[in-house]
C-alpha cells in the first residue's frame, strides 16, 4: 500500500513537472513571437518615418520648384510685354523716320526753289552794285538833276527810295530765306540722327530681350522636367508608405492574434457614406485631367465629394486605423483596415482634423476627421479611396 502511494505520488510530480515544463514552453514561444514581431514592428516604424520625412523633403522641393516655375513664367510674361512694347516703339521710329526723310526731300526741292531766288536775287545786286561802281553814286544825282520840274524831281526822288528799299528788301528776304533753310535742314537732320540713334537702342533691347525670353524658356522647360522627376519620386514614396503600412497592418495582425486579443473588423467592403448627408461627387474613379498639373489621362484613384470645409468625415466601416498621419500630395491622411485585405482612405484632411491615432480601433459611422483642403488639392473636399489587397477599387460598388 505505502509502495502505490509512493508511486502515485511520484507519477504526480512528475507530470506536473512535465505540465508546467510544456506551459512555460509554449507561453515561452509566444513571448519570443511577440517579442519578434514588436521588433518587427519598431524597425518598420522607423523606416515609415524615414519614408514619411523623405516624402515631406520631396513635397516642400516640388512646391519650391512649382513656384520657381510661377515666378519664372511671370519674368517671361513681363520680357514678352516689353517685347511688345518695343516692337510698337520700333515701328513708331521707322514711321517717323520715314515722314522725316520726306520731310526732308521735300525741303530739298524747296531750298533749290529758294536757292534759285536767291541765285536771281544775288544776280540783280550784283548787277545793280557793278552799276554803281561803274557810274558811281552820282547817277542818283543825275536822275535828280536831270528832272524837268520839281514835281519830276519828286517822283523821281520816290522812285529812287523805293528803289533802295526794294534793293533793301532783296537783301533781307535772301539773309531770312538762307536762314531759315539752314534751320529747318538742321532740325530734320538731328530729329533724323535721333530716330536712327533711338531704332538701333531699341533693336538692341529686342535682342536682349529676345535672349532673356529663350533662357526663360529653357528655364521653365527644365523646371518642368524636374518638377515631374519630383512628382514621380513622392508618387514612388506614396506607394511606399502604402506598402509599408500593408507590411504594418499584417504584423500588428500578427501580434494581435499571438496575444489572443479580439479585433473589430468590419465586413470587408459593405460601407456606408463617409458623411451624415448626401453631398455631390465633385470627380469620379478613373482616368480624368489632373485639376493641377493638366496632365492628360490621369488617373484617379477614388472619388472626390465636395463638402464644406470642417465638416466631419465619418469611418464607413468598423475597423483598426493603420495610417493617422501626413501622406505627400494626399495631405493629412488616415486609412483604416476593415480585414480580409479591405482598406479605406480618407485625404485631404484640415489640419489638426484627424480625431483618431494610429492602433486605435473605429466603428462604421464613427467621426475620424474633418474636412479641409491639404496636400495637392485645389478646394475643400473628402479624396476617398477603397483598396482590396492595396490595389484602388472604385469606392461606389462598395457603398
Amino acid at each position: 500500500m505505502l509502495a502505490k502511494k509512493r508511486f502515485f505520488i511520484a507519477l504526480f510530480f512528475t507530470l506536473f513537472i512535465v505540465t508546467g515544463s510544456i506551459s512555460y514552453a509554449v507561453v515561452g514561444n509566444a513571448d519570443t513571437e511577440l517579442e519578434r514581431i514588436n521588433n518587427e514592428l519598431r524597425k518598420l516604424e522607423q523606416q515609415i518615418e524615414r519614408e514619411k520625412m523623405e516624402t515631406q523633403e520631396s513635397e516642400q522641393e516640388l512646391k519650391a520648384v512649382n513656384q520657381e516655375i510661377k515666378t519664372t513664367e511671370q519674368e517671361l510674361k513681363q520680357v514678352m510685354n516689353k517685347m511688345e512694347k518695343t516692337g510698337k516703339e520700333i515701328e513708331k521710329f521707322e514711321r517717323e523716320k520715314e515722314n522725316l526723310t520726306l520731310q526732308l526731300e521735300q525741303l530739298s526741292v524747296k531750298l533749290e526753289a529758294t536757292q534759285f531766288r536767291i541765285n536771281q536775287r544775288r544776280e540783280f545786286i550784283d548787277a545793280r552794285i557793278r552799276s554803281m561802281y561803274t557810274e558811281g553814286q552820282v547817277s542818283y544825282l543825275n536822275v535828280l538833276l536831270s528832272s524837268n520840274s520839281i514835281s519830276d524831281f519828286l517822283g523821281r526822288m520816290d522812285n529812287l527810295v523805293m528803289l533802295v528799299k526794294q534793293d533793301q528788301r532783296i537783301v533781307e528776304q535772301n539773309k531770312s530765306d538762307q536762314d531759315q533753310v539752314g534751320q529747318q535742314k538742321a532740325e530734320i537732320d538731328s530729329k533724323l540722327a535721333q530716330a536712327i540713334t533711338l531704332i538701333r537702342n531699341t533693336e538692341q533691347l529686342k535682342s536682349d530681350l529676345k535672349k532673356q525670353e529663350n533662357e526663360k524658356s529653357i528655364m521653365i522647360s527644365s523646371l518642368s522636367e524636374r518638377s515631374e522627376a519630383i512628382a514621380d519620386i513622392s508618387e514612388e514614396q506614396e506607394e511606399t508608405l502604402i506598402r509599408l503600412a500593408s507590411q504594418q497592418a499584417k504584423l500588428l495582425k500578427q501580434r494581435e492574434e499571438a496575444s489572443q486579443s479580439k479585433k473589430a473588423f468590419g465586413t470587408g467592403g459593405n460601407f456606408v457614406w463617409p458623411f451624415d448627408r448626401k453631398y455631390p461627387i465633385t470627380s469620379n474613379y478613373g482616368y480624368r485631367t489632373h485639376p493641377i498639373t493638366g496632365e492628360k489621362e490621369s488617373f484617379h484613384k477614388g472619388i472626390d465629394i465636395g463638402a464644406p470645409g470642417g465638416t466631419s468625415i465619418l469611418a464607413a466601416g468598423s475597423g483598426s486605423v493603420i495610417i493617422a498621419q501626413w501622406m505627400s500630395g494626399y495631405g493629412n491622411t488616415v486609412i483604416i483596415d476593415h480585414g480580409k485585405g479591405i482598406w479605406t482612405l480618407y485625404a485631404h484632411i484640415r489640419m489638426n482634423g484627424i480625431k483618431v491615432e494610429k492602433g486605435e480601433q473605429v466603428k462604421q459611422g464613427q467621426k475620424i476627421a474633418e474636412v479641409g483642403s491639404t496636400g495637392n488639392s485645389t478646394g475643400n473636399h473628402l479624396h476617398f479611396e477603397v483598396r482590396e489587397n492595396e490595389e484602388a477599387q472604385d469606392p461606389v460598388s462598395y457603398l
